[in-house]
């Protein structure tokens, strides 16, 4: 065989070889770019999460602070407020929202006080990032 016929073989093995290094190593940029992506939006949705958390519990709050203070307002006051914090609560968190809720409309207000440090708790709980 001709000294031209190995140069050729061995350019195009050499063109061959490093296409194919390059196609790997574009599949693993592109691995790598899809777990950044990933890795972003799911701080992005904690961290929306969290602002979300923050601004329900802190209205529930301050409306089951009012409600306790004036129970002549009505329990609508705390209503709306309280299905907002319910649906961004953790479970742990849920369950203790039910339970002031419940002291709240069955007028129980001796058990309030320690419900709502529970509560509060349970909620900085939630909001740690």
């Amino acid at each position: 065989m001709d000294a031209s016929v190995f140069t050729l073989i061995g350019a195009l093995g050499g063109v061959l070889v490093t296409q194919i290094a390059n196609y790997f190593l574009e599949t693993k940029k592109g691995e790598n770019a899809k777990v950044a992506k990933k890795l972003e939006l799911d701080e992005t949705r904690k961290h929306d999460l969290f602002k979300e958390r923050r601004l329900a519990y802190t209205k529930y709050l301050e409306e089951f602070d009012r409600y306790v203070n004036t129970p002549d307002k009505g329990t609508e006051s705390v209503i709306s407020s309280y299905y907002s914090a319910l649906i961004l609560a953790s479970k742990e968190t849920s369950v203790i929202l039910i339970a002031s809720l419940n002291f709240v409309l069955d007028n129980e207000l001796e058990p309030i006080m320690d419900c709502k440090k529970e509560l509060y708790n349970a909620m900085q709980r939630d909001l740690e990032i």
